[in-house]
């Protein structure tokens, strides 16, 4: 940390601040609300693969299937490049404004995020990011 006096002349303390990175594919937007699935690449950059928008799905359910997915020896190479299974990464809330509820994982997951359709930006809002169960705040808050 720098000395207190050339923190008090920054306008912004950068050990307060934290990055996020959502990579997201562009036809995901249009989807209906359901479960992130992809991949936590580092402490706040996942990679969100698809949205799991199945309203029957249970979310143990769908935990249990992306883990089985490291038991078919057809995807080891690229679950091998990508450093394990997919997983469930947090929420998306569609254009029609259902939101998943699974406020239980918040608190387990080392990462979790709520992404909305912003009807202003036409694209995807970062709403939340939780990690370890803390939850941080992000620009569009």
């Amino acid at each position: 940390f720098p000395p207190a006096s050339s923190r008090a002349r920054s306008p912004v303390n950068m050990a307060t601040r934290v990055v996020s990175k959502v990579f997201w594919p562009l036809q995901a937007t249009d989807m209906e609300s359901g479960f992130l699935v992809g991949w936590n690449i580092r402490r706040f950059t996942v990679c969100v693969a698809t949205v799991v928008s199945d309203v029957n799905v249970n979310l143990d359910s769908l935990e249990a299937s992306l883990h089985s997915l490291m038991e078919n020896s057809a995807l080891s190479k690229i679950l091998a490049e990508c450093q394990g299974p997919p997983m469930v990464l947090g929420e998306w809330t569609g254009k029609s404004g259902r939101d998943v509820m699974a406020g239980r994982i918040v608190q387990a997951a080392n990462i979790w995020v709520r992404l909305c359709y912003s009807r202003d930006q036409q694209a995807p809002c970062l709403r939340h990011i939780y990690c370890c169960g803390s939850s941080y705040r992000t620009s569009s808050q």
